[in-house]
């Protein structure tokens, strides 16, 4: 199995806004990887810098609708570059 496969579950789609841009972009991160922003985010001595992400898009069906899915390649969010992220929904996994 491909590990550039979205998570299914034990996520967190989030609304992240960086430092560049005031229009916030849509990512799905595995529980792991918020867990991972909150360290940075809380700890300025955190280790961590980068978050592994995938974004939301919107594309177009046969049937005229617009739908969100997730991009099946990654991206690395770099956490300096983030001022905000906020949880918009959520897969715990359970």
């Amino acid at each position: 199995m491909s590990d550039n496969i979205p998570p299914t579950n034990g996520y967190r789609d989030v609304l992240v806004t960086f430092v560049n841009s005031p229009n916030p972009t849509r990512y799905r991160v595995y529980e792991s990887m918020y867990d991972r922003a909150k360290d940075v985010f809380y700890n300025s001595d955190s280790k961590f810098r980068f978050i592994v992400a995938y974004e939301w898009y919107v594309t177009t069906k046969k049937d005229g609708i617009d739908y969100w899915v997730v991009a099946d390649e990654k991206s690395y969010l770099n956490m300096e570059n983030i001022c905000s992220m906020r949880v918009i929904g959520r897969n715990n996994g359970r």
